[in-house]
């Protein structure tokens, strides 16, 4: 019997989705961090209220595939 789950993992596999422009650039976690803090000047390890950044919320937003600019600009995902 074919699920729903199922379903969705094969119309992935079909057309995967497309990546950001930006993707094959800043692709690993810490390259991303480093484009952000050079575009930011300062370190983003700091308190989300506070400071502005914080590594929980550059993670989150890094996952949900937010350019170095978007996060750099104040741009957080919902």
């Amino acid at each position: 019997m074919v699920t729903e789950d199922m379903r969705a993992i094969e119309m992935l596999l079909r057309a995967p989705p497309k990546l950001p422009e930006w993707y094959g650039e800043f692709n690993s976690w810490d390259t991303w961090c480093d484009a952000v803090e050079q575009l930011l000047g300062k370190d983003i390890d700091g308190d989300e209220e506070r400071d502005g950044t914080s590594l929980d919320s550059a993670y989150e937003s890094w996952r949900a595939n937010f350019s170095p600019a978007e996060y750099a600009a104040g741009k957080r995902p919902a």
